[in-house]
């Protein structure tokens, strides 16, 4: 690597060892998903649990080191100009895909210009919008073939509308991997959605998928560094009930378990250790503002104020987890050498009642409403989901009155609803794809993909362009402080708190490593003795 972008990833929690199990019995690590991963298509998935299992069998040109920084993925080295508006990859030699075929500098072309073709519609694409005339092409007003990046024989070259230090991030990131592009065509429609209708070039392949039941990873003998991975299968159950999923770990059927607030004692009477981390990712509830009552701001104001945060996480979680009276999440760095929420303060009071009734009444006398409205909201259908919803509804019903009904469905299915934006009230979370506040705020412009709030501010919009077009960092702090506080002060989104995790593993497991930007769990170093 001729030179290394600056830290952007920050590792919480890293269990290391050597990879010891490498030519040893078959070893199987089992982790439980959640829920079935909704789309394995790396230029449309937008899902952490999708991105999660991406980030094991496909690889970009970098990943992710085990502390934090960046090692050669399907590169063995790169180069920066000295503007930082050029980055040249050497790809390695002998990089292969599962069925045999070479790992070529034009597939990394053919990825990029498969995510930010309009026809793909892929929701994600402003995050290549760093890239030159990615947004152009992604908009229709220029030709793929015009999007910044060349393949010059095993060098893929990427061409930058300004100097971006999260780069790495972003080509990091499944919407950047590369495709092969006589594959994906061969199998149209059905691409990604069967274990034998994908293509890998990661550490993994995908053995077995048992839709909404399990899926099964297998050590990929075709990759580059397949002598330093250590498991011989990963299988990744899909189990909601979090009693469920707890139950199977004591039983040792699961090697690691995410640990909820309400059984952190269980794990200790058992002489489990829990340790605590964060995952950098924020909750919210998410208006439609195409929605007559809810497109009124004051209305989503008096149901966001109206929320206690801190019973919330005090008596729901019962865990570390912080309330959120902003949206970008603590960790994040302000881009100005600085942590953005130490320089930044937070909106509005938590569960400040009395504002909340009286943006009620300003919204429903703007309104024209003598009677109080009602919502419906749509969650998760797991234990932790639910009950999380409930208190919402109790809470907004027991300070306004304002009564909710609770939808609760399947991850994909919630998923679905909000693309097609058919809900009132969605109760969601987002986590960081690269170490910015960017990463929190410009999926709120008009239009963006993942903007399921149909919000749309030519105001806001503007000052995320500033944001981005500035190169003075400290200009871009200011800047981005504006943008935050104009969508509070909008708020089609309403924070409720700031994530923080516990877990477990058993005692033969270690290299399993936890972050708050990248793919959590990151598998890639664990071992299981």
């Amino acid at each position: 690597m001729a030179k290394k972008v600056a830290l952007f990833a920050v590792v919480l929690m890293a269990l290391l060892a050597s990879c010891s199990n490498v030519g040893g019995p078959a070893v199987n690590l089992n982790i439980n998903l959640g829920n079935e991963p909704p789309n394995l298509d790396q230029h449309t998935t937008t899902d952490t649990i999708s991105i999660q299992l991406l980030s094991l069998v496909v690889e970009g040109l970098v990943r992710y080191d085990d502390k934090g920084g960046y090692m050669p993925g399907m590169a063995e080295k790169w180069e920066v100009s000295p503007d930082g508006t050029v980055y040249t990859f050497t790809l390695r030699k002998g990089a292969q895909w599962s069925n045999g075929e070479p790992v070529k500098a034009e597939d990394f072309v053919y990825g990029l210009r498969r995510a930010l073709d309009p026809v793909t519609a892929s929701e994600y694409a402003y995050i290549l919008y760093p890239i030159k005339n990615a947004q152009a092409v992604n908009e229709g007003t220029l030709p793929v073939d015009q999007v910044g990046v060349a393949a010059d024989g095993n060098k893929v070259i990427y061409t930058l509308e300004r100097p971006t230090p999260y780069i790495l991030s972003i080509l990091n990131f499944p919407t950047a991997m590369p495709g092969n592009q006589a594959f994906i065509e061969a199998q149209g429609a059905e691409y990604a959605s069967e274990a034998d209708k994908h293509l890998y070039n990661g550490p993994y392949t995908i053995k077995e998928w048992l839709h909404s039941d399990k899926i099964v990873l297998a050590k990929n003998p075709k990759y580059w560094n397949a002598k330093n991975i250590a498991l011989d299968t990963i299988t990744g159950y899909m189990i909601a009930d979090s009693n469920t999923s707890i139950t199977m770990f004591f039983n040792k059927e699961l090697d690691l378990v995410g640990v909820p607030g309400t059984r952190l004692q269980d794990f200790t009477d058992k002489g489990y250790a829990t340790p605590t981390y964060s995952d950098g990712a924020v909750f919210y509830l998410e208006f439609n503002t195409l929605d007559p009552v809810l497109a009124n701001a004051k209305i989503r104001k008096a149901i966001s104020f109206a929320v206690d945060r801190a019973g919330f996480t005090r008596n729901v979680l019962m865990d570390q987890s912080q309330p959120a009276m902003s949206i970008v999440a603590p960790y994040i760095s302000s881009g100005a050498g600085s942590i953005f929420r130490d320089v930044v303060p937070q909106y509005f009071n938590d569960h400040d009642v009395a504002a909340a009734k009286a943006m009620l009444a300003e919204g429903m006398e703007e309104l024209g409403l003598t009677e109080l409205p009602s919502f419906s909201m749509i969650s998760d259908d797991g234990d932790r989901a639910k009950s999380m919803a409930a208190a919402i509804q109790d809470m907004v019903r027991t300070a306004l009155g304002v009564e909710f009904t609770v939808d609760p469905m399947p991850f994909k299915a919630r998923l679905q609803k909000m693309t097609d934006k058919d809900f009132q009230i969605v109760f969601a979370g987002w986590g960081p794809d690269y170490n910015d506040p960017m990463t929190f705020l410009d999926m709120w412009t008009t239009g963006n993909g993942n903007n399921h709030t149909s919000y749309a501010s030519p105001a806001f919009d503007d000052l995320i362009l500033k944001a981005t077009n500035e190169t003075d960092l400290a200009a871009r702090l200011e800047i981005l402080k504006a943008a935050e506080k104009m969508l509070m002060d909008d708020m089609p989104i309403a924070p409720v708190y700031f994530r923080m995790r516990n877990w477990a593993f058993q005692e033969n497991i270690s290299g399993v490593v936890r972050r708050n930007v990248g793919p959590d769990p990151d598998l890639y170093w664990t071992v299981k003795k």
